[in-house]
């Protein structure tokens, strides 16, 4: 059973060398973007034994909480779609590491084949979170990390909306 990891990476080279060698199985492709922003040559000296490792070229300016998020995923999805015949794909930051082997992985996967698995947490912080990003607004997050102003525009803006009960 073949697993395909769609790595989103931005930062720390040396987390994402981590997690590529902790997912380096017979049975598993990584497919991993690197964000435009950040110089790839960093990224360069990631090797795989057993996976096959493939970076995209097609490099986006990815930014939290933009389009630019989903855009980034689904070329992901398109691209491993593509590449090859997977039964799972999963979805990962460049900076997450799994808490258990592959050989637990593909054997839980194995288990429970053709089921799909999403989490939900029902607490009342994580439904703020999810309210919160999911049904408001955010006008300026491309500008977060050069423009100190824009976040502070953009939190009074999501207040603002939050005030008047406004939804997307």
């Amino acid at each position: 059973m073949k697993h395909a990891f769609l790595i989103i990476a931005h930062n720390n080279p040396f987390t994402l060398k981590t997690l590529v060698t902790l997912l380096d199985y017979k049975d598993n492709d990584l497919f991993i973007h690197i964000d435009k922003k950040t110089n790839i040559e960093v990224f360069k000296n990631i090797k795989c034994n057993y996976s096959k490792l493939i970076f995209l070229s097609n490099r986006k300016d990815v930014r939290w909480g933009d389009f630019s998020q989903i855009e980034c995923e689904i070329e992901l999805y398109q691209y491993a779609y593509n590449y090859g015949k997977y039964e799972y794909y999963h979805l990962l930051s460049g900076v997450d590491l799994p808490i258990k082997t592959n050989k637990y992985i593909h054997d839980f996967f194995s288990k429970n084949k053709g089921k799909e698995f999403i989490g939900i947490n029902n607490s009342y912080t994580v439904q703020k979170d999810i309210y919160n990003k999911a049904l408001l607004y955010h006008i300026l997050t491309r500008y977060y990390k050069n423009y100190k102003l824009a976040l502070i525009i953009d939190n009074a803006f999501i207040k603002m909306q939050s005030l008047l009960k406004f939804r997307k």
